[in-house]
């Protein structure tokens, strides 16, 4: 992972297996795909944006930690949804968000991060 100007930067082929294992619809019922770890951080991918022509643009994720861990007011997505629409929370804070994974409580902390694939040089075909 590489991080510059407070962006993140993955591998292209990581950012695929993260957006391949998004919990965008899951969290609707309090639930993750997978959590990956990067750097000693848990994240959870909550959206991403690809094309055909050029695959993942980016992915975004949000940290989380074991709910035992946690100290501060949790909500379920139903209650976070009805904050963002009322206009009390902002839309996509996942701050204090509780969903379980594995059949274990997390909650996310923080804010939403966006991880954009690593630019790499086209390789030349000098032997062709």
């Amino acid at each position: 992972m590489i991080s510059i100007e407070n962006r993140l930067y993955l591998s292209k082929p990581l950012l695929n297996e993260m957006a391949g294992n998004s919990s965008v619809q899951e969290l609707t019922e309090n639930k993750a795909t997978k959590i990956f770890t990067i750097k000693n951080r848990m994240y959870v991918v909550v959206a991403f944006c690809s094309s055909g022509a050029k695959g993942i643009h980016w992915v975004n994720v949000q940290e989380c930690i074991p709910f035992h861990q946690f100290k501060g007011t949790t909500h379920v997505y139903n209650e976070r949804y009805d904050l963002a629409r009322k206009g009390v929370k902002e839309r996509g804070d996942y701050h204090g968000q509780l969903f379980s994974y594995k059949n274990k409580p997390y909650v996310f902390i923080g804010k939403m991060e966006t991880v954009y694939p690593i630019q790499q040089a086209e390789q030349l075909d000098l032997f062709n």
